[in-house]
């Protein structure tokens, strides 16, 4: 029943070519662009899916997240995932950006992902950074990480919001990243900063 009410609720939106549903992964004929999971299926299909599919995007609907769960979930490949008491703008926003490659998760769960990173020693996270990065760079790195924005970055550092800026964008480019969250969490994956 869940799978036919999401498939009858995404049907017909806009830029949604087509939408189907299976039981299991071995129901799947060819490689869906993006593959929904209920959460409670997800810790049984996620090995499966990520061997027959590694170019789909994963995206989890879960009827709880928390940081624990969704990280574990991130470690493992997804790239999304929302509550089910979301609604349909958020759900469909949240496929798009998973469609186009990028982390997509509920706001307030980002924040307290990011947070979490604060708790890291900063010395043992500048040695592990990548040399790709400038100093500079790994210096605003760590700040994103922990939680602060443009202009507490800027303060921090005495530097201007678009001297930041600019280095954010360096990071994004060098990371292949799209955002500040997807710049956090490529970090964190690469073991570069750990949460505590």
């Amino acid at each position: 029943m869940w799978r036919l009410g999401l498939q009858t609720l995404l049907t017909g939106q806009p830029n949604l070519a087509e939408v189907t549903q299976a039981a299991n992964p071995a129901q799947v004929d060819n490689p869906p662009h993006v593959f929904l999971l209920n959460g409670h299926s997800a810790e049984a299909f996620l090995p499966s899916l990520l061997i027959a599919f590694p170019q789909t995007k994963l995206f989890i609907i879960a009827d709880e997240l928390n940081e624990s769960r969704v990280m574990a979930w991130l470690e493992k490949g997804i790239l999304g995932c929302l509550e089910q008491d979301s609604d349909l703008p958020a759900l469909l926003n949240a496929i798009r950006q998973v469609a186009a490659g990028e982390v997509s998760l509920p706001q307030a769960l980002a924040v307290r992902l990011v947070t979490r990173l604060a708790h890291q020693s900063s010395a043992a996270t500048e040695s592990a950074l990548p040399a790709i990065l400038s100093e500079r760079e790994r210096e605003v790195l760590i700040l994103l990480a922990q939680g602060l924005n443009n202009k507490e970055i800027a303060q921090r550092l005495y530097l201007s919001v678009r001297t930041v800026e600019g280095h954010l964008a360096n990071i994004y480019g060098k990371l292949g990243v799209h955002s500040r969250t997807e710049a956090a969490l490529y970090a964190v994956r690469q073991g570069w900063l750990t949460l505590t």
